[in-house]
């Protein structure tokens, strides 16, 4: 059932070229509530690159 409610997300933010794996959820402790961040994937892994070849110019 989970598999099937994640599918239709990603099926949904697909349009707009993302997915549910594009979000992480934290709990905080003190007050058990959760906060949900964006998180790219791709620019931090491409960005990381990027750094390395500007460093060897």
């Amino acid at each position: 059932m989970l598999d099937k409610m994640k599918d239709l997300g990603n099926s949904l933010l697909g349009n707009f070229g993302l997915s549910l794996d594009n979000f992480k959820a934290e709990k905080d402790a003190t007050t058990g509530s959760y906060s949900i961040h964006f998180v790219d994937e791709k620019k931090r892994s491409t960005t990381g690159d990027e750094d390395d070849e500007d460093d060897e110019n």
